[in-house]
């Protein structure tokens, strides 16, 4: 298995040598280390220039500043490996994340995405366990609660990984969307997301196998957000799934994944059965809604 890993970097000189060492000294090698810089001002590139002349695996991808998700995209564009990897320039790789991401991709390798807690760390060395979603192994297709619920079903830009397949589909989408430059930071929103809409599947580790480093000086982690700023992000992010939806047919459709994704899931509330009934009567043909909708929950309770 052949394991590319894309960097995205901007004006980072003060930690793009760590980014890069802490994937070189992986227990298992990656395949390629691929940095985009985004146009940095500082003596990033430099940097980064250093490293492609001692290791013949890492390639130095320069891009005007287009912002954190076209440095990613253009990094996957670039990768050549079976399963890819991203890493922020200000964060690092803990030895034995590669070997982690192998050993879940080999044991499913129709994979969409592996996501994992991470360790997050500050200038006074505090440690804690970062992580937004709760449950752990295999999620299955989460299609349908991610475009109904639109939660955060993933982690940090730094622990995400990728099957080949589905890293194509999100840049071949996000490459022709026409908002995407309201996604110039939290990019690993819209890859995120995109991976539950296109049906693939998701698997969440517990292992804590990367360093996310709180510095004041993120793309978004410890920003506070102004209330005209937080309603501007509403309104992006509702515009990007009706787009998305439209896109790839949502409709009708995605309730035939219901029995499926009610299988896979280890989520199984009652809150979660409601928003289900709101996206069927949201969505389903009006002639014999009523039938159509209680057919499904029959269905769904007979799986629970």
């Amino acid at each position: 298995m052949k394991i590319s890993v894309v960097i995205n970097n901007f004006n980072y000189e003060k930690y793009i040598s760590e980014a890069i060492q802490s994937v070189i000294d992986q227990q298992i090698a990656a395949y390629e280390i691929i940095i985009v810089d985004d146009g940095s001002r500082d003596s990033s590139v430099a940097i980064v220039e250093e490293f492609v002349k001692r290791y013949q695996r890492v390639k130095l991808c320069v891009q005007e500043n287009q912002g954190q998700l076209m440095a990613i995209l253009n990094g996957v564009k670039a990768a050549s490996g079976d399963v890819i990897c991203l890493l922020d320039a200000d964060d690092i790789y803990h030895p034995n994340h590669l070997e982690e991401v192998a050993k879940t991709f080999i044991e499913y390798p129709s994979l969409g995405m592996r996501f994992n807690d991470v360790e997050s760390f500050n200038r006074d060395g505090v440690k804690k366990r970062y992580h937004h979603v709760h449950y752990y192994g295999d999620m299955g297709v989460t299609c349908i609660s991610q475009y109904v619920m639109r939660k955060f079903l993933g982690n940090v830009t730094s622990s995400l990984s990728f099957g080949g397949e589905a890293a194509d589909q999100i840049v071949s989408y996000m490459e022709n969307y026409p908002y995407k430059h309201e996604w110039r930071l939290r990019a690993d929103n819209c890859v995120i997301w995109l991976v539950s809409l296109f049906g693939f599947t998701k698997y969440n580790s517990d292992k804590m196998t990367v360093g996310y480093r709180i510095h004041g000086e993120n793309g978004f982690n410890g920003n506070d957000l102004s209330d005209r700023k937080r309603m501007e992000h509403i309104v992006i992010k509702s515009r990007f799934f009706e787009l998305a939806a439209q896109e790839l047919g949502i409709g009708p459709w995605l309730l035939k994944n219901v029995l499926k994704e009610f299988k896979n899931s280890k989520i199984k509330h009652d809150d979660r059965l409601a928003a289900y009934v709101a996206c069927a009567k949201e969505i389903c043909p009006s002639e014999g809604k009523g039938k159509w909708v209680n057919q499904q929950l029959h269905a769904i309770h007979s799986e629970l």
